[in-house]
């Protein structure tokens, strides 16, 4: 009996090892999270373009960001040594259809002109 217990143990590892994970629709969403953060790091409008509908709505602190109001932020000049690091927690995320509802706490590590902000 020990040894059908093990080996059914071992075939069920194998199993998980082999199978691919599947992303969830909450993985999916969170993924376009980031890479809209990693275009505002990189200042990328065409990455943030690719990862977000036209009539996407951000809202960041009070201020609703729409992808107008994006590309206008995006024009402004950054300075050379300019670099943002972001580390996004997720608080819940929903799916509902062809909308994505999202809570996340992104601390954002700036650094330009040689301070750090």
């Amino acid at each position: 009996m020990i040894k059908r217990k093990t080996v059914l143990a071992f075939f069920l590892v194998l199993l998980t090892i082999a199978l691919p994970a599947q992303p969830t629709e909450q993985a999916r969403v969170q993924q376009v999270i980031h890479e809209v953060f990693d275009a505002f790091s990189t200042g990328n409008i065409d990455t943030m373009e690719r990862a977000v509908t036209a009539d996407v709505n951000i809202l960041e602190q009070g201020e609703v960001w729409t992808l107008d109001s994006i590309r206008f932020h995006f024009r402004k000049p950054r300075p050379s040594d300019f670099e943002r690091v972001n580390t996004l927690e997720f608080f819940q995320t929903e799916v509902s259809g062809e909308m994505a509802f999202v809570s996340y706490y992104n601390t954002a590590n700036i650094r330009a002109n040689k301070k750090d902000r």
